[in-house]
């Protein structure tokens, strides 16, 4: 059986303990941003770090609790640390999609616009009157590092074409993945040329390394579809010319001489992709019809 009074006791005992979570989350929240308003006073690294290390403390206690998680994402920010500035934001925009410090920090954070002043619940500190946050090299080498690593793992294992193809479908969405690899990459060499103002990054740009060359062979694949497409659409088009021509009641024999040098034109490019020991079979295709359409109109030609 039971015992009401007990779980009730319980119920009560939990619910104390996490009403005093929250209290400290808070006491902690409220301590880091004491320390912002001491640097406003007095800029130094130490209060900044300082005060990250009590929102953490406050998020810590109290996920639930949507200031620290603003003020972080805010900090972050001004420190050019975009990875860390996301990542809080996104946390806290999961907590409270409508706050309006959630949508106002969304408008910073994609505005790409230079911090001026640190939005918070309970706060709101003046950047402009110091020399502005200091930004914390070691941590930004840390954290484009882990970047890095994350990145030559997405990329070495991203799935591409075999080979190239003149399909649409499978062109866009290689584009897609070369922008997304082409942003990515120009965003670190970013940090990284922030990063070297102190520090010297020629072993980030070692580790850096394979998503150039991975990027480079994605940038010639899609190359070499491009050139494909352009050539199977030149083809195409000049095949139902050829065809329109047939079906004429007078066909003009300059035109066949127009075809016959097209055709010889498309056949230098067809060779010279095959020469880079790419697969051409859906062009051979296309150009044996292309072939056989001004073979038949120089037939008839030759029976006039």
């Amino acid at each position: 059986m039971f015992n009401f009074k007990e779980l009730s006791k319980a119920h009560h005992s939990l619910s104390q303990r996490d009403k005093n979570r929250v209290d400290k989350s808070k006491s902690a929240y409220a301590s880091g941003l004491s320390y912002l308003q001491q640097y406003t006073q007095r800029p130094s690294r130490e209060l900044i770090k300082k005060a990250i290390a009590q929102f953490k403390t406050a998020i810590q206690l109290s996920r639930a609790y949507l200031a620290p998680y603003i003020a972080l994402s805010n900090l972050y920010y001004g420190m050019n640390l975009l990875g860390p500035a996301l990542r809080y934001f996104q946390a806290a925009r999961e907590l409270d999609p409508s706050s309006e410090y959630v949508l106002k920090l969304q408008q910073l954070l994609t505005s790409k616009e230079k911090i001026s002043s640190l939005e918070s619940p309970e706060v709101s500190v003046d950047w402009n009157s110091t020399k502005g946050v200091v930004l914390d090299y070691d941590q930004l080498y840390d954290d484009t590092e882990e970047l890095i690593q994350r990145e030559v793992q997405f990329t070495m294992t991203m799935q591409l074409l075999l080979r190239p193809t003149p399909d649409p479908e499978q062109i866009q969405t290689l584009q897609q993945s070369q922008q997304l690899v082409q942003n990515k990459y120009t965003y670190i060499l970013h940090q990284l040329e922030v990063i070297d103002a102190e520090i010297d990054t020629e072993e980030l740009r070692k580790q850096l390394k394979p998503v150039e060359l991975r990027l480079k062979q994605i940038n010639r694949l899609l190359e070499q579809c491009l050139i494909m497409r352009n050539l199977t659409e030149q083809l195409m088009t000049l095949i139902a010319r050829v065809q329109h021509e047939l079906a004429a009641v007078q066909p003009q024999e300059a035109e066949l001489e127009l075809f016959l040098d097209q055709c010889d034109a498309l056949a230098d490019q067809i060779n010279a992709l095959e020469q880079q020991k790419i697969a051409i079979q859906e062009l051979e295709i296309l150009y044996s019809q292309l072939v056989t359409k001004i073979n038949e109109l120089q037939e008839w030609f030759d029976h006039v």
